[in-house]
């Protein structure tokens, strides 16, 4: 065979698809060169080689179609366009502000821990985060007291009651502690020259259990012993004077109101 036609072979080999096609003819070549003793630039500049054509992006098209290459070159542009806008699409956006844990939850949970705290008498923090200190044993009433209060309590007895008043930790509870060594009588008869009528329409009487002994009490004892202010006693009084007994606290309980 000429030399013109076993590289044209070689060369018509070499543009096909088939990948084991062209690894016979590279092997062919190189055979081919060494039987020869020749290299394939002599064979270059010796050969005249033939006019090949190449295939062409319109020989890839289906029989149906009647695109032209600079079509098919648009259509793939775009397609590669709308591949990358999908995916780009599917990731997040890297501007994307992340979303905030809902503080609604956290919010309602600190409230209800300052809530426990303060019923139990411990330090909290208010809503404006103001600190509000532990509540702690007052200073009793004084020497000339005429029920001599301290002479009749000890130490130990008074904190046991502090501590007995605290350990509730419910404000209804509280309250019927109150209510429970509280005496409410009509008052006495009024000795005063003037003819003013007293706003103080009954009087009010004080006392402690300690065991089975109930021991009276004055008021200065009685409010600095259980580190509470005169506001407790007023509610419990007018719970019982509208209720007859003490009622569930009302505060959060008012539900949700129609907003216009």
């Amino acid at each position: 065979m000429r030399m013109v036609d076993k590289l044209g072979a070689l060369v018509q080999l070499l543009f096909e698809d088939d990948e084991n096609l062209l690894g016979e003819a590279e092997a062919e070549c190189e055979n081919w060169f060494l039987s020869e003793g020749l290299t394939f630039n002599d064979v270059i500049l010796e050969t005249e080689l033939p006019v090949i054509d190449l295939p062409t992006l319109d020989d890839y098209l289906p029989i149906d179609q009647s695109w032209s290459s600079d079509s098919l070159e648009t259509a793939i542009a775009d397609n590669d366009d709308a591949n990358i806008n999908k995916s780009s699409s599917d990731a997040p956006l890297a501007g994307r502000r992340k979303r905030r844990p809902k503080a609604g939850l956290t919010l309602k949970k600190k409230v209800h821990a300052a809530k426990q705290a303060r019923n139990r008498g411990e330090a909290y923090n208010t809503f404006s985060g103001r600190l509000v200190p532990a509540r702690t044993l007052r200073q009793p009433c004084t020497a000339l007291c005429r029920l001599q209060c301290s002479a009749r309590f000890s130490p130990q007895e008074r904190k046991s009651l502090f501590q007995e008043f605290w350990s509730i930790a419910d404000h209804k509870g509280q309250w019927e502690f109150i209510a429970k060594n509280l005496d409410i009588l009509p008052k006495g008869t009024c000795t005063s020259d003037k003819g003013d009528e007293s706003r103080r329409s009954a009087s009010r009487r004080y006392y402690f259990w300690v065991g089975q002994d109930k021991r009276q009490v004055c008021k200065t004892y009685f409010l600095n012993t259980l580190a509470i202010s005169n506001a407790w006693i007023g509610t419990v009084c007018k719970k019982l004077a509208d209720h007859g007994c003490v009622n569930e606290d009302g505060r959060g309980r008012i539900g949700n109101r129609k907003k216009a």
